[in-house]
């Protein structure tokens, strides 16, 4: 089962779908990063049902993470 991002990177690869400044991230971009950085957090020992805090300003890396 696709998530909704996925969807919409399969859909519109190259539409922008996140600005942060100068910093413009594409669907496909940024389910590429999301990607990475789930099975960073695999890596890890994390797994479904886990929690995880995040500590970010408003920017690309937080809506990756």
């Amino acid at each position: 089962m696709q998530t909704g991002l996925q969807r919409s990177a399969a859909r519109l690869p190259n539409k922008v779908a996140i600005i942060d400044g100068e910093r413009h991230e594409t669907y496909r971009q940024l389910d590429e990063h999301s990607d990475r950085f789930a099975a960073a957090l695999a890596s890890l020992g994390v797994s479904k049902g886990d929690r995880v805090g995040i500590l970010a300003p408003n920017c690309i890396e937080f809506e990756v993470a």
